[in-house]
């Protein structure tokens, strides 16, 4: 109490001094609250007063000193309530309230559609080989008398193939044994029936002693076999291309084809790769007859100014004239025995199958010739499947087969049906043999009637 009498009694002389003007009845009742209960102060200097009394609230201004406190007021009213102060900061983010019960499972949805249907597996493996069956019975044996499809009489010819495989024919006209005259593995050796060797052998010839001269191909050289099965290199050395002419191994051939032999024991040769017609004579001399090694072309002329596009087949007549299939000419020529070179029928770089005379003709790569004893040539026009035949006159027909169709029929002219005849022969009787190629046949034709 004695704190807040010093206080107001310190404010109150102040406000003596000063002369302060108070326009505020609730300030003026505050400070004579205070003081009431004040023991005699002095309130400033000559002052006989403890205390200032100002009597009402209508005073503009005090001067002097008051004698006596007058009684306090009534209490002021009460204040306006305050504004209300701003929002206190957002609360934190309370924590995440726990995870609600599992669902229940939904239905089973509908099936879809059907799937593709899968690729076919891989084959299975080959099943074992069935037994053999039981023999037949009441078959005709070997040798025995038989009918053909077509009504014909013939006889049996049965044996069993190289898989141990039993067979049985009905054979309407003579056969052949065939057997292993020499060879029958790769190689180049000389010697005696299966110790000899070759390597793709292309073509054969036969003198009139029983000798067969071997144009062995991809050795580069030519083979003699006698009568006995005795094989020799005649000309050539094997495993060495060229075109050198010389005598036995000092020849050079590039890949001959298509041999032929004269009355004189000469053989003639295609020889493919060179573009050259070769002569070897009896005692292994070689010589170019025709063309230049490395030169293709078509030219007609003597010797080496002819020339010649993989010429493929030779046959000789008994006056020593050459016939050669020019196969990539198209043509066939013939070479005298002086060298001199003409185009017997058709037209270099020309193909087709016309039938005619000289240049008229055409053909479509020949590869094999054969000429009889009448000068009359005969053509296995390989592309065009069939077997033509040359005149001595240049003159040239079918024989046999269509021109363009292929197949496998016997018949009749232009209804035999062949596939790629490569070589022919022909004997003493007109019979022309043809190597069937693409069919594995051999086949005979016969004279017109």
């Amino acid at each position: 109490m004695v704190a807040v009498c010093e206080l107001a009694t310190a404010y109150v002389g102040r406000m003596s001094c000063g002369r302060y003007v108070f326009r505020s009845f609730q300030f003026l009742a505050l400070v004579g609250f205070l003081t009431a209960g004040c023991a005699s102060t002095d309130l400033g200097q000559g002052s006989e007063s403890s205390v200032v009394a100002i009597a009402s609230s209508g005073v503009e201004e005090s001067q002097g000193l008051v004698r006596s406190v007058g009684e306090p007021g009534p209490a002021g009213p009460k204040g306006d309530t305050g504004d209300t102060g701003p929002a206190g900061p957002k609360g934190d983010t309370g924590d995440t309230g726990p995870a609600g019960p599992k669902g229940d499972t939904g239905d089973t949805g509908p099936a879809g559609p059907k799937g593709d249907t899968g690729d076919t597996g891989p084959a299975g493996p080959k099943g074992d080989t069935g037994a053999t069956g039981p023999a037949g019975a009441g078959g005709s044996t070997d040798g025995s008398a038989c009918t053909n499809a077509a009504g014909v009489a013939g006889t049996v010819v049965s044996g069993a193939d190289s898989t141990g495989l039993l067979l049985a024919y009905c054979v309407t006209s003579p056969v052949g044994t065939v057997t292993t005259f020499a060879g029958g593995v790769n190689g180049s050796t000389d010697g005696t029936g299966a110790d000899a060797r070759f390597n793709s052998p292309y073509g054969v010839a036969v003198d009139g002693d029983g000798n067969v001269y071997v144009a062995d191909t991809s050795n580069h050289t030519i083979r003699k076999i006698t009568a006995a099965g005795v094989v020799t290199t005649l000309a050539g050395t094997a495993g060495s291309s060229g075109s050198a002419d010389g005598t036995g191994a000092a020849a050079r051939f590039w890949g001959p084809r298509g041999p032929a032999v004269d009355g004189g024991g000469n053989v003639y040769v295609a020889d493919y790769g060179n573009y050259t017609i070769r002569k070897i004579t009896a005692a292994g001399v070689v010589t170019t007859l025709a063309g230049t090694a490395g030169s293709f072309g078509s030219a007609d002329g003597t010797g080496a100014d002819a020339r010649f596009f993989y010429p493929y087949g030779v046959a000789v007549d008994g006056d020593g004239n050459v016939y050669v299939a020019d196969r990539a000419n198209h043509t066939i020529r013939k070479i005298t025995p002086a060298g001199v070179v003409t185009t017997l029928a058709g037209a270099a770089g020309s193909s087709g199958s016309a039938d005619g005379t000289g240049a008229v003709a055409r053909f479509n790569y020949p590869d094999g010739v054969a000429v009889d004893g009448g000068g009359n040539v005969y053509v296995a026009d390989t592309s065009n499947h069939t077997i033509r035949k040359i005149t001595p006159a240049g003159v040239v027909t079918t024989l046999v087969g269509a021109a363009t169709e292929n197949g496998f029929s016997d018949g009749r002219g232009p209804l035999a049906r062949l596939y790629a005849p490569y070589g022919v022969a022909v004997d003493g009787g007109g019979n022309v043999y043809v190597a069937d190629y693409a069919n594995h046949a051999i086949r005979k034709v016969t004279p017109a009637d």
